[in-house]
């Protein structure tokens, strides 16, 4: 298990880390809306602050970046879906783990919405989280498989 993590928002302290892990290739192997490469990191980053909003950090306790999280709300379907990522080198150290529980523990807390992950159904590492975590299998399409949170 890894230290305790914290989760924050996305502020011009951590928005270089963050804008350089979603442009990267390992990011980008999982995402269906790629971000391009013509596009300045200057330009990345004044983008994500810009629209931060449900979006946070994962860092350490001792603030070392470690990834990001972003909560959407879908209000039409009353679903809340839940997207992360871990840079490389703190991936298989329970940080995905640890932040998804903790989102989704909040959300439960707050919400009767329906919590959902969509993962490409080839990233094995994410679904494994996904049911560490509690969800569990409800639909593929497309690739992706659609993983909802127990109640």
């Amino acid at each position: 298990m890894t230290e305790n993590i914290k989760i924050k928002d996305i502020s011009e302290i951590y928005v270089k880390e963050y804008a350089k892990a979603v442009s990267s290739n390992w990011y980008n192997k999982y995402q269906k809306v790629k971000y391009s490469k013509k596009q300045s990191m200057e330009d990345l980053e004044q983008r994500i602050l810009e629209n931060k909003k449900g979006r946070f950090v994962i860092t350490t306790e001792e603030g070392k970046f470690v990834g990001g999280i972003a909560i959407l709300e879908n209000k039409e379907d009353l679903e809340i879906s839940i997207a992360y990522f871990i840079i490389p080198e703190y991936q298989k150290k329970w940080y995905a783990s640890a932040a998804l529980m903790e989102v989704t523990m909040e959300i439960k807390r707050k919400s009767s919405n329906q919590i959902a992950l969509y993962i490409m159904t080839d990233n094995k590492a994410s679904v494994k989280t996904a049911n560490k975590c509690g969800y569990y299998l409800s639909a593929i399409h497309d690739g992706v498989s659609r993983y909802v949170a127990m109640r």
